[in-house]
């Protein structure tokens, strides 16, 4: 289950903005808001029939965090759900008569198996299934608007840095849900952090990239919980995206074509004059 991005920005300006200046940001964002995966919402009833025990199987598409809230149970009449892995192996559980919640980690492509029930009472429920989010490409982009959807869950993103420099990461504080304590965290390739940044933190914090290595980026909170954010990049002088550069390069080619096509018409009059002349033809400029 992918998610839809949306491009609000199709213009670029880095190139004339300084990594200090990028703190104030320029009114021209290029903005990558990614759409939220809803929970997919299960339900059933547990009787004798079903031997009080109702199977369900998912793939998980994407890797990272999922989680499962258990909620709907017939007044005092206790639900058990477990999370088994392809082997067949117990990943989690968890047991009550009110809401119940866990969450796990998946691997991509991989087969999972939630079992939900009683010991011999009959009971309806409702569950949730959570999924996380595929890895953005965030290269060009200077915000990236998105939603951590349950607690304990992490959203990721790859980072290929278009020139050797500073970069700053932050959070645009007013677009964030408050008293969430957002933490974005930069790696290296091999997945060692080379720096953090909280949402409590004023401006940005700067990190040295490399020309055409790609960063790991992590988005999570420090208390497991969930909101909706607003990241922001900064990038350094001279790092203009590939979409300005070609729009620039297109625009250099239909100049150069318009001045082609003048010139060859000015050739095409001064050919015809010189014939009507050699002929006695008088060539009326106008």
């Amino acid at each position: 289950m992918k998610r839809n991005i949306i491009l609000l920005s199709s213009i670029v300006m880095l190139s004339l903005v300084t990594f200090n200046d990028c703190y104030a940001a320029t009114e021209q964002k290029t903005k990558l808001e990614v759409e939220k995966i809803e929970p997919e919402e299960f339900e059933g009833t547990l009787t004798e029939e079903n031997s009080f025990c109702d199977t369900y199987t998912f793939t998980a598409e994407n890797a990272g965090t999922y989680a499962v809230k258990l909620y709907g149970q017939t007044a005092n009449v206790a639900v058990a759900f477990y999370v088994y892995d392809y082997f067949e192996n117990k990943i989690t559980m968890d047991y009550g008569a009110g809401t119940l919640y866990k969450s796990f980690v998946c691997e991509e492509g991989k087969e999972y198996t939630i079992k939900v029930k009683t010991n011999t009472e009959c009971s309806e429920y409702k569950f949730l299934l959570y999924r996380p989010n595929e890895k953005y490409e965030l290269n060009g982009f200077t915000q990236v608007s998105d939603t951590l959807m349950c607690r304990d869950s992490a959203n990721r993103y790859l980072f290929t840095a278009p020139v050797d420099g500073e970069y700053g990461f932050g959070f645009d504080k007013e677009s964030c849900t408050k008293n969430v304590d957002f933490i974005c965290g930069i790696y290296d390739p091999e997945g060692q952090e080379l720096s953090d940044v909280w949402v409590t933190h004023d401006g940005m914090i700067e990190v040295t990239l490399e020309k055409g290595q790609t960063y790991p980026i992590k988005l999570y909170t420090n208390a497991g919980d969930c909101g909706e954010y607003v990241l922001e990049i900064a990038y350094p002088e001279g790092a203009i995206s590939e979409d300005t550069s070609t729009e620039s390069t297109e625009e250099v080619k239909e100049d150069t074509s318009i001045e082609q096509q003048l010139k060859d018409l000015q050739d095409e009059n001064a050919t015809l004059k010189k014939i009507l002349e050699e002929n006695g033809i008088d060539y009326d400029e106008n």
